[in-house]
């Protein structure tokens, strides 16, 4: 199977809690890491800094209501 996105991650989204994944493909596998963060101003900045820390270039969300909101739109001053 072709890797098409070699740096991506995936946001599961709950009201109080976003777990997210990151997956690396490197040279012979690749490498899974799994935090969770909570949906406060402070921990959106960090998962922010933590996608932008793996370098990760594409992300995939899944939320069972509308508690994605806060995470399509990051405060004015930052950028994913």
């Amino acid at each position: 199977m072709d890797i098409l996105y070699p740096r991506c991650a995936g946001l599961d989204i709950h009201r109080d809690t976003i777990v997210a994944c990151v997956r690396l493909a490197e040279a012979g596998g690749v490498v899974r890491f799994v935090e969770t963060f909570a949906t406060t101003t402070t921990e959106l900045e960090r998962l922010s800094d933590w996608l932008s820390g793996h370098k990760i270039t594409h992300v995939a969300m899944e939320s069972g209501r509308r508690y994605d909101i806060a995470v399509e739109r990051p405060p004015q001053n930052r950028t994913c």
